[in-house]
């Protein structure tokens, strides 16, 4: 006698949020985004309201240079980066922050970093045919 067992799983047996897992890997729903820096941790991400939007950590670059990492890999994608800033200094209770924003053809592009001083560096990544909400990128990560 042969026994056949059929096994059905269902979206609910399936992990409930990959993107909380350690890695650079973002989720096929966020294929337009860039590749983080190597280093970084992947902390939140969502796909909602039109746009795409990541949340990261790394602990070895300034935030200027998380920027400019952005900023290089949309200029070789053909992007106008429109905005490029950069301020803060270390001291006692110092912090850095940097931010970049660019488009191409209706999409809208931003990152926004930020680091308090001897802190991680956190950075908020966005993609979004709505200039208006990309410029806010980092109000998206709730």
């Amino acid at each position: 006698d042969k026994t056949t067992v059929t096994e059905t799983v269902t979206a609910s047996s399936a992990p409930a949020n990959t993107s909380a897992q350690a890695g650079t890997t973002a989720p096929a729903a966020l294929a337009n985004l860039p590749q983080p820096p190597s280093g970084a941790t992947q902390l939140k991400s969502n796909d909602s309201d039109g746009i795409q939007h990541a949340r990261y950590s790394v602990t070895d670059q300034t935030p200027r240079q998380v920027a400019d990492y952005y900023v290089g890999i949309w200029k070789n994608e053909g992007f106008s980066i429109t905005n490029s800033s950069s301020g803060g200094e270390g001291g006692q209770y110092g912090g850095s922050g940097a931010n970049a924003t660019g488009s191409k053809a209706g999409t809208f592009v931003a990152v926004d970093a930020g680091a308090g001083n001897g802190e991680p560096t956190y950075f908020d990544i966005c993609v979004c045919t709505d200039k208006e909400q990309v410029e806010h990128c980092g109000k998206h990560h709730d």
